[in-house]
């Protein structure tokens, strides 16, 4: 983090790379890199020997939808307000998970 805040340094730059994985499975690989060309060519080699194959763009990004997912522990008196709160940041849904 220290060489990307120094002046002077190349700025980082958020990638997605389709996939299509063993099985013909869809998935999509996002990177933050300073230099391209690098980091298709590890994710290139990583699929390659996982058995799967980069994919055409826009071929697998339109079957899914991203999702941000926050897991905060709450108590009972603050369920209702961390409701409130998701709700108005955009929450589209609110899961609690079973605690044995």
């Amino acid at each position: 983090m220290k060489k990307a805040s120094e002046k002077g340094q190349e700025a980082y730059i958020e990638k997605f790379y389709e996939v299509y994985g063993f099985g013909g499975v869809g998935i999509i690989v996002e990177v933050l890199t300073d230099k391209i060309t690098r980091s298709v060519a590890a994710v290139r080699g990583v699929v390659k020997d996982c058995g799967g194959k980069l994919a055409d763009p826009g071929s697998i990004m339109f079957k899914f939808t991203r999702a941000r997912v926050v897991n905060v522990k709450v108590t009972d008196a603050d369920r209702e307000q961390l409701l409130a709160i998701a709700l108005d940041a955009g929450a589209d849904d609110i899961i609690e998970p079973p605690y044995a």
